[in-house]
């Protein structure tokens, strides 16, 4: 099992490599930073909390490099350390899962080409997530973005755990969006109209200017302050509309109020807007 540093540790390997080309766990000893120009490339199967080891005896500059996850199985990582990316972290190959439960900082690009990313501890972000078709990136420890932050591409984005993640920046990844735990507070520029939005438990609070196509809300809260436009369809099966904001179904979309369960509008304004031309917005029971 290889080691990678102590410390603050923000070297690399002539290379280019953050662990070599082994098939064994790596293990973080202390605090790791990729900041410009520094990076590499991550070739092992998983990284894993371990004790304080020597770090690399050499320093390596090349912009041009990133830190790529390309796990052959889902990745491993653990323990109370902290990983920093202010460069390109790629995870790229194959299509498993790698799960990161140590912090993860980005203010610079992640890209996720295949697979899943899952961030299972705390984080700050100010840089860009871009998720690909068919990949997905998932929030489940409690992550903190801000307004100059960026998610974007065609894949998903999952809120999950029970931990509360704040999206304050642009948020459009083209696929589904799907939050089935924890909070997750959708403060800035929210957009979802490709595919629908799922709400199956713990609170979704749109506190942004908020535009989806569809919503499905089976259990939990939707709640918050800002304005949620439905421009197509939601279906309401479960849970509660909550907070000062509104949900406004525009003319020409619906409320489907199929409901085996309780549901429940808690000082939330429901909206259903009046059309100056054309069709109302109907309500289907």
């Amino acid at each position: 099992m290889s080691s990678i540093g102590s410390g603050n540790d923000e070297r690399q390997r002539p290379n280019g490599d953050c662990g070599g080309g082994d098939v064994q766990p790596q293990q973080l000893g202390g605090p790791f930073s990729v900041r410009r120009p520094h990076s590499g490339e991550w070739r092992n199967d998983s990284l894993e909390r371990g004790q304080p080891h020597h770090g690399w005896s050499d320093h390596h500059k090349s912009p041009r490099r990133v830190v790529r996850q390309s796990d052959r199985n889902d990745g491993e990582f653990g323990g109370g350390n902290r990983f920093d990316n202010a460069g390109t972290f790629r995870k790229s190959l194959n299509a498993g899962i790698a799960a990161w439960p140590v912090t993860f900082n980005n203010s610079g690009l992640v890209e996720i080409q295949t697979g899943r990313l899952t961030l299972s501890s705390s984080g700050t972000h100010s840089g860009r997530f871009e998720i690909a078709a068919a990949a997905s990136l998932n929030f489940a420890g409690g992550s903190a973005a801000d307004a100059a932050s960026i998610i974007t591409g065609a894949g998903d984005l999952i809120v999950n755990g029970t931990a509360t993640t704040t999206l304050a920046g642009l948020v459009n990844p083209t696929g589904m969006h799907t939050f089935s735990g924890g909070t997750a507070n959708l403060n800035g520029n929210y957009i979802c109209t490709n595919n629908p939005v799922t709400i199956s438990g713990g609170t979704v609070n749109f506190n942004g200017t908020s535009t989806v196509a569809k919503v499905n809300l089976s259990s939990g809260t939707l709640g918050g302050t800002g304005l949620l436009s439905v421009m197509n369809e939601m279906n309401w099966s479960g849970g509660t509309m909550a907070g000062s904001g509104r949900t406004v179904i525009p003319p020409g979309a619906s409320l489907n109020l199929a409901n085996p369960a309780t549901v429940a509008l808690n000082t939330r304004t429901l909206e259903m807007a009046a059309p100056s031309s054309g069709r109302a917005p109907a309500i289907l029971m």
